[in-house]
């Protein structure tokens, strides 16, 4: 039990330190985002507020300001459009494993631990599946620089090119317009996680000050706490006591400096619902399929996408609605055969080389999608012939709701 108390109080008096060390990320303005007046004046209010108690907007300002600046450069090295810029940046995140693992002299260790653990599926297609896994790392390594450039600054390099080109066609600015909601929606569910813990009155400098001291405790006691009750010494014990009273103290502190702003947190919410009504109402038009490639492949590519899950859930549940389906996982698995079809449908590449046959034959180290289109895969392997036609009609709807022009 009291091994159980002192684990409960090291979590506990870690919640704000780990909270406040991953949550900074704040919105700024998007020059692809359209709002309306009343929405630019809720969140210039959402702005000012927020400026008051930290320097976010000024570190994200000069982040954007130093990315006009590389535009000349970044432009100059690759000439393409928006949406091919945007697509090779989205095809890069699906290298991250084979990159790393590659530079770290790992290669195919992680691959074919991954195909341990689908051979029960009948999914590993054995060396030809590793030959495979090994065209796409050379696909990987032409993003590269050079052999010695690292992932995350391919990544950043990728995804400032698409950043710096301005969008010209309808798909292009539609495309642009919801990534920079999505971005929005991104930075305003972080400031919001923040603000209904509250702001510390304590300067920032003071509270990284008591966050380095409960990190340190911790790591102090975390030997001792491992150690089962009835083997710990007499000072150990006392240590024990000792630093877990300090980190409680610490902690109390901490909480009580933190001040809530109610009417900034429901700015936020009302803000957000207005960007997601945008959203929504952009998805009714759909120009360009990326969004919902993305929406397929979320969890690998984690930029932006974490608002599209909801967005996602939200499509699931209309269809399923119409379509009269109960609320269980039937729907989601018709979802994960439409959802790439439809794509395919508003022509998105779907070939034997593009992005999503890479998804589902690396990431998912499904071996029946290698060397085929998205469509074969889908309609031959992916699904059995007694679901095709709630897959129709599933797709139907996706079509007549999200595709009207």
């Amino acid at each position: 039990m009291q091994n159980k108390k002192y684990y409960l109080l090291i979590l506990g008096a870690l919640l704000v330190y780990l909270f406040f060390l991953h949550s900074e990320k704040l919105p700024f303005e998007h020059e692809n985002l359209s709002l309306d007046v009343e929405q630019k004046e809720l969140r210039k209010g959402i702005q000012e507020k927020m400026n008051s108690v930290t320097n976010s907007f000024k570190n994200s300002a000069n982040d954007k300001e130093k990315l006009l600046k590389d535009k000349k450069s970044v432009n100059q090295v690759m000439a393409i459009n928006y949406i091919n810029a945007f697509r090779n940046f989205t095809d890069f995140l699906l290298c991250k494993t084979s990159i790393t693992d590659w530079q770290n002299k790992t290669l195919l260790k992680s691959f074919r631990q991954k195909l341990k653990d689908v051979k029960k599926f009948g999914f590993d297609g054995g060396k030809k599946h590793e030959e495979y896994y090994l065209l796409h790392l050379q696909h990987c390594k032409s993003y590269l620089l050079d052999d010695k450039e690292l992932y995350d600054r391919a990544y950043d390099r990728l995804q400032k090119t698409y950043q710096n080109i301005q969008p010209e066609t309808e798909r292009e600015k539609q495309l642009a317009k919801i990534i920079a909601i999505l971005d929005e929606l991104g930075g305003l569910s972080s400031q919001l996680k923040i603000q209904r813990v509250g702001i510390s009155s304590f300067p920032p400098s003071e509270v990284k000050k008591m966050q380095e001291k409960l990190r340190q405790l911790y790591s102090y006691i975390k030997p001792i706490v491992r150690i089962p009750e009835k083997e710990r010494t007499a000072t150990q014990n006392r240590i024990l006591d000792e630093k877990s009273e300090q980190m409680s103290k610490i902690d109390k502190i901490l909480r009580e400096s933190y001040v809530k702003d109610d009417d900034l947190i429901q700015d936020i919410q009302s803000f957000s619902g207005n960007l997601k009504s945008i959203l929504l109402k952009e998805l009714t038009h759909i120009k360009t399929p990326d969004i919902f490639a993305l929406m397929i492949m979320w969890k690998e590519q984690s930029y932006l996408t974490f608002e599209l899950r909801g967005v996602y859930d939200k499509m699931i549940s209309e269809i399923t609605t119409k379509l009269a389906f109960k609320q269980d996982n039937f729907p989601r698995i018709l979802a994960l055969a439409s959802f790439p079809l439809f794509a395919c449908a508003l022509d998105y590449p779907c070939g034997s080389d593009s992005q999503l046959t890479t998804y589902y034959c690396i990431i998912m180290a499904n071996y029946h999608a290698c060397g085929k289109s998205v469509e074969d895969f889908i309609l031959e392997d992916y699904i059995s012939p007694n679901i095709r036609l709630d897959v129709d009609s599933f797709l139907d709807l996706l079509l007549e709701n999200y595709a009207q022009e």
